[in-house]
This record gives C-alpha cells, sequence and structure tokens, in this order.
C-alpha cells in the first residue's frame, strides 16, 4: 500500500492517525488550558513514529539540514524510554538506549512527544516548574527542533 513514510502498508495509516488524533487532541487541549492526558506508551511510539519518517517529508526542506556531526538524547524520565539520535553526513540514525550525547533533554515522556511535535517548547513549565532539563549543546536541540518541525 502507498505510504509517504517508510512503512508501505496499511499499518502505516492506522499508526500515522493514532498520532495525527493524539497531537490535535493535545492541540485543543493546550488551546483551553487543560492537562493533555495521552498514555506514556503511545508518546514514546509517536516519538520513534516521528523519528522513522521524517526523512521522508519531503515537503519540509528544512529536514535535509538534519546532518552533519553530534548526537542528541531524549530521556523521559517517566518511564525511563530514551532516545539517541547521531547526526551524520547523510543525516541520522536513532536507536533505543541510553548514552552521552552531545545534548540531553530530560522530561516526561508526553513532554518529550509534544516537545519534538513542537506543541512545547524547551523553555515551557508546567505545574511543577521547567518541563525540561537540558544538559550540553542547547544549540543542538534548538537547530533540531527548528529544522525538524512538522
Amino acid at each position: 500500500m502507498w505510504a509517504w513514510g517508510k512503512e508501505q502498508s496499511v499499518g502505516f495509516w492506522s499508526r500515522r492517525l493514532v498520532h495525527e488524533t493524539a497531537i490535535h487532541y493535545a492541540d485543543a487541549a493546550i488551546a483551553i488550558g487543560a492537562p493533555v492526558e495521552i498514555e506514556s506508551d503511545i508518546a514514546a511510539d509517536g516519538v520513534d513514529e516521528l523519528l522513522d519518517n521524517l526523512p521522508f517529508a519531503t515537503w519540509n526542506e528544512k529536514i535535509a539540514q538534519l546532518r552533519g556531526s553530534g548526537s542528541l538524547h531524549f530521556h523521559g524520565n517517566s518511564d525511563g524510554a530514551e532516545w539517541m539520535i547521531e547526526l551524520n553526513d547523510s543525516g541520522y540514525s536513532w536507536h533505543h538506549g541510553h548514552a552521552k550525547g552531545s545534548v540531553a533533554v530530560r522530561g516526561t515522556t508526553v513532554d518529550l512527544y509534544l516537545l519534538l511535535y513542537r506543541r512545547l517548547g524547551l523553555g515551557d513549565a508546567g505545574a511543577e516548574g521547567a518541563r525540561f532539563e537540558v544538559f550540553g549543546e542547547r544549540e543542538l536541540v534548538e537547530r533540531w527542533l527548528d529544522c525538524a518541525g512538522v
């Protein structure tokens, strides 16, 4: 089955629509000041899905700038979900795991999901203070967020 992403099956569309729905639900909740209640496992899969499909989102010319050197570590402190993104000359690769990156961003898995989908910013506060802790080259994660915006 045709799909614009990595997976070429009907499963692509089922998964994609779960995340379209979750993100637009978050948009509505944020707009009215309500808490965003997304299950952590859905958020974690949404980060995976985003990282898998970004290289195929050719309508965003900035995605081609997601290359070079450096690494990003996203750490979901609510459930231990972790992602390592390694930039290289041809783009990036990613895997689950813990390692020291050029920059590390720590927050709940749901907040990381919303950050990577640009529904939250690095400096946004939550009920208990800052949502994210950033260690290392903050400029690298800011560049990633700018270029990977969907």
